[in-house]
């Protein structure tokens, strides 16, 4: 009889000690989310800044390097990808990243110099 009340003490300190941890597990995962999600969504202003400057310039007709454009081309792809992941929607990006295709069409494509 003593040995199965302290087992069953035994049961319940582990039963209060796990219900407390998992609570701590779980407001630890959420903090996480939530400082994920901020730094996300930094990332994912910064990217869109990146390329809506580099439309911007070469609207303004800069000349940026082929190596420029396939930087633009990745961190679009980087844009997008974070975008599909957070469930967001786009469409000044993709308007502009048309662009900026248009241009690079224009400058490097087709031509016997480059």
């Amino acid at each position: 009889m003593v040995r199965e009340s302290i087992q069953c003490w035994f049961k319940e300190k582990l039963d209060e000690s796990n219900a407390e941890l998992k609570k701590e597990i779980d407001d630890v995962n959420k903090k996480l989310d939530k400082h994920i999600d901020s730094g996300a969504k930094k990332d994912m202003k910064d990217l869109r800044h990146d390329i809506l400057d580099f439309s911007d310039r070469i609207t303004e007709g800069s000349k940026p390097s082929k190596d420029a454009f396939t930087h633009t081309f990745d961190i679009a792809v980087d844009y997008h990808n974070l975008i599909e992941e957070y469930n967001l929607t786009n469409g000044v990006i993709d308007i502009e990243m048309e662009n900026i295709k248009k241009k690079y069409a224009e400058l490097y494509l087709n031509k016997k110099d480059n």
